[in-house]
């Protein structure tokens, strides 16, 4: 699927659900940069979902999902590091 823009060549077409997962990935660039293409696939997924299963719920839901694995698993890591610190302190 694409949106034909006509420039520079009239032909020129924007494709949909790639620009879609670029503009997903810039939009978590204050994880940093080299965050943004590790995200861009994630956003083509969420689409695949989203053809998959006709609405919006399956991506949001796996969304959340994920994002809640990521941070109990960074919790978990802190939390170590922490106790870690705290023991050669003493």
């Amino acid at each position: 699927m694409c949106i034909f823009v006509g420039f520079p060549d009239p032909s020129f077409c924007i494709d949909i659900p790639l620009a879609s997962a670029v503009v997903f990935g810039f939009s978590h660039a204050t994880q940093g940069t080299a965050s943004v293409l590790f995200i861009i696939p994630f956003g083509l997924a969420f689409q695949f979902l989203y053809q998959l299963s006709g609405g919006l719920l399956l991506p949001i839901v796996t969304h959340f999902v994920y994002n809640t694995g990521v941070n109990i698993f960074f919790a978990k890591q802190i939390l170590k590091e922490a106790k870690q610190d705290e023991r050669s302190d003493d």
